[in-house]
């Protein structure tokens, strides 16, 4: 096991991007949500919540909105920003 002093850790941005996807009916789609998710560049971790159709992406650099909403337009859900 590594100890690290706490002046030595390194403060790293993290970013958040929040969506609205339409369509995560069954576990299934919520799935395939996740999946998808995890392939965005940047993406450290992935949040779906499908009684809302929420998704979070969080990344330990910068992760853009503009590119998440485009992957999953092209897998076919409807997509909207909300942050």
């Amino acid at each position: 096991m590594t100890v690290v002093a706490e002046d030595e850790l390194e403060e790293k941005p993290m970013s958040v991007v929040i969506c609205t996807v339409e369509g995560m009916t069954c576990g299934t789609r919520v799935n395939s949500v996740k999946e998808e998710a995890a392939m965005v560049p940047g993406g450290t971790d992935v949040g779906v919540g499908r009684a809302r159709g929420s998704l979070i992406v969080e990344g330990g650099g910068l992760v853009e909105k503009t590119p998440v909403m485009a992957a999953f337009r092209e897998a076919g859900y409807v997509v909207a920003g909300r942050s």
